[in-house]
């Protein structure tokens, strides 16, 4: 019995300490973590709109389902692009996608921002192969071989975004 009592108060003494520890480096860590994935964005956001000079959020749009962010992507203070950052949900989870696009509403850019999917066949929706296709007006974008899934949930997701997304030039 005693040596019950041993163990279990060692186990909590782990389990505290451990649990205090991780606390520790997610308080220390996480603005890190955060700078890091604004410097990932600003670099993004310049890949899908690359005519831009400076990007603002555009908070006077409301967001649409799906959508998590929209950008104006500005030249001279001037919006040539917006950039939307939407969600699409695919085999393994959620997939971030930043859309750029131009007055013309084509794709100027597109960047798979973050996934879950497997490596090796759902993570080939970060291919320049299978993204350059959305670039200008797609007439037919072919899903990817062992990663429909995957691939159709960003297709469906740009295409429904470009049509739905209520977005206005000056």
């Amino acid at each position: 019995m005693n040596e019950t009592i041993r163990l279990t108060l060692t186990l909590t003494i782990i389990c505290i300490l451990s649990a205090v520890a991780l606390s520790f480096v997610y308080e220390n860590m996480n603005p890190i973590i955060e700078e890091n994935k604004a410097i990932r964005l600003k670099a993004a956001l310049k890949e899908v709109i690359p005519l831009a000079d400076n990007f603002e959020e555009a908070k006077e749009i409301s967001n649409p389902e799906g959508i998590i962010y929209i950008f104006k992507g500005l030249k001279d203070n001037r919006i040539i692009g917006y950039a939307i950052l939407s969600e699409a949900l695919g085999y393994g989870g959620d997939i971030k996608i930043l859309t750029g696009i131009n007055k013309d509403r084509e794709i100027t850019g597109i960047k798979i921002m973050e996934h879950l999917e497997t490596p090796g066949l759902g993570a080939r929706i970060e291919e320049e192969e299978f993204l350059d296709q959305f670039i200008g007006k797609p007439e037919k974008i072919d899903a990817i071989t062992g990663a429909t899934i995957s691939s159709t949930a960003v297709i469906d997701t740009v295409e429904e975004l470009i049509s739905s997304i209520n977005i206005e030039f000056n």
